[in-house]
């Protein structure tokens, strides 16, 4: 379940970067149409494993309901990010994952 957590929540954070307004108030590199083609391709992509793979071990209800569940914090926090500490979203994405394997192994 914590997998699921952040791979949603890194799936959120790729298609944000897939686009002009939040790649330019993220990134500190030159625009690259190619990397922000990558970026939302892969971002919908695993939204759409994460989407199976709750289905697969939680059954069809409860993991649609837990992708949702999942996905509405995570869109929140992104969104929060990204509006007041664009450049951040890196280094919080970093931390983010190293919380969840410290609560993992705890």
């Amino acid at each position: 379940m914590l997998i699921s957590i952040y791979l949603i929540y890194l799936a959120f954070v790729m298609i944000c970067l897939g686009m002009d307004k939040h790649y330019k108030s993220v990134m500190t590199i030159k625009e690259n149409k190619t990397l922000k083609k990558i970026f939302k391709t892969l971002g919908i992509l695993l939204l759409t494993i994460t989407f199976f793979i709750l289905m697969y071990n939680e059954g069809i209800s409860l993991g649609i309901t837990y992708w949702i569940g999942i996905a509405a914090p995570a869109i929140t926090l992104i969104a929060m990010i990204l509006n007041y500490k664009a450049k951040l979203l890196p280094l919080i994405s970093v931390v983010f994952f190293i919380v969840l394997c410290i609560i993992k192994y705890i």
